[in-house]
């Protein structure tokens, strides 16, 4: 798991719209699966993609009723990509922006500290 510039052309995206009540987030979450127009994969590969988001998808709601599962995942994705304390994502920097894509460099921790 990683965070870099997408190469669209055979693109799956997970697309994460947050329900908001007066520009507050009520918790809830609404999933989208979004492919690209002029996708290249054959029928079968386009097919095994769309299941494989499909059941990562289907995983919020599984780690909503099964904490153990929400547990395993969190420690699993803690190792790719560590969820800094609110008060060091003040560090983070933005590299680069196209479109509606943002590059951060989660290098940047110790800026200032060496």
């Amino acid at each position: 798991m990683t965070s870099k510039k997408v190469k669209l052309t055979n693109s799956f995206s997970i697309v994460v719209d947050p329900k908001c009540i007066e520009d507050v987030w009520t918790g809830e979450v609404e999933l989208s699966i979004a492919t690209q127009n002029g996708n290249t994969l054959n029928d079968e590969d386009y097919d095994s993609l769309m299941n494989f988001c499909r059941l990562i998808c289907a995983s919020v709601p599984v780690m909503e009723r099964r904490i153990d599962i929400r547990e395993m995942l969190e420690s699993e994705a803690e190792k790719y990509m560590p969820q800094y304390p609110l008060e060091d994502k003040k560090n983070l920097k933005v590299v680069d922006k196209q479109g509606n894509i943002i590059t951060l460099d989660f290098t940047t921790r110790t800026k200032g500290e060496a």
